[in-house]
């Protein structure tokens, strides 16, 4: 994978896609072989900041949980121990985030009142807070529908081609595959 990459991995459900990128990421280690980061063995990596992750299970997030957008947001500025950041910095980079992704009017709202492709661009607004190189998605557009998806496919390649982010996207829906990925 190279910077400014836009890769498709697809496959029919169980064939271990979404196992290839927990072991990308770091998430599994692989049984035989290495993985390389940044020019880093996985093992030995440690700038979490340049990978953004959405998970395949964000559409199963509990609805009558009491968090706002900004506050789901704002939970993807932190990570490692022992960081402490700046308020006002993480609060422009929340914004700037929910900006991007379209969501920054909707900031103070309960994240169990939007619809699924609402909450799913809150999650790619969580994943790009800390401005990330890499951008690792496992089936982001399961269970919306097929205007939101086809926002979500829009801003993916915006990001890509705008901010030359490199994105790596697991799926089984071959046709946004061609359509969209370089590779």
């Amino acid at each position: 994978v190279r910077a400014g990459d836009f890769i498709a991995i697809v496959g029919p459900n169980g064939s271990a896609k979404s196992t290839l990128l927990k072991i990308m990421i770091g998430e599994l280690l692989p049984k035989t072989g290495d993985v390389t980061i940044f020019g880093h063995k996985m093992r030995q990596f440690n700038d979490w900041s340049k990978i953004g992750y959405i998970s395949q299970q964000v559409g199963n997030i509990n609805t009558s949980f009491p968090a706002t957008v900004e506050e789901v947001v704002s939970s993807g500025y932190y990570s490692g121990f022992g960081k402490i950041f700046d308020v006002v910095e993480r609060r422009q980079a929340v914004k700037v985030a929910l900006e991007t992704v379209g969501m920054g009017k909707l900031s103070r709202r309960l994240i169990g009142e939007l619809s699924g492709g609402q909450r799913q661009k809150v999650f790619l607004a969580k994943a790009l807070v800390k401005k990330p190189q890499v951008l690792f998605l496992d089936e982001p557009t399961t269970g919306i529908d097929a205007r939101f998806q086809e926002e979500f496919y829009e801003l993916l390649t915006r990001l890509n081609e705008k901010d030359n982010m490199t994105i790596l996207i697991v799926t089984h829906d071959m046709d946004e595959a061609l359509k969209r990925a370089k590779k």
